[in-house]
């Protein structure tokens, strides 16, 4: 697969997921400053492009299709230190507070 069949968003979002940024994808590849935006728009550096394709082509990630990712229930005391996980804050019940109004 090469780079035309991708979008250059996609590839720049690809890039900064597992690199953070694009600047530190050509800095751990050893390429210069900005090549990756020079192959985007269409100016061939080889092997910026080779770094490029090889990176669409590793596998993601992400959980593959049809894995639960994991959820609160999932988790253990052991991973909590014993704590109770709660989202979010207890709602107080207005109901009462307006019976004896």
């Amino acid at each position: 697969m090469g780079l035309e069949s991708w979008h250059r968003e996609d590839v720049k979002a690809l890039l900064r997921r597992r690199y953070g940024s694009v600047g530190a994808f050509e800095q751990a590849k050893g390429l210069p400053r900005a090549s990756v935006s020079d192959v985007l728009r269409g100016r061939t550096v080889a092997r910026t492009t080779t770094a490029i394709l090889e990176e669409l082509n590793k596998p993601d990630l992400l959980p593959a299709e049809g894995d639960k990712a994991p959820c609160e229930s999932d988790l253990s005391d052991d991973t909590t230190g014993g704590l109770t996980l709660q989202r979010y804050p207890p709602v107080k019940d207005l109901g009462a507070e307006e019976a004896k109004s």
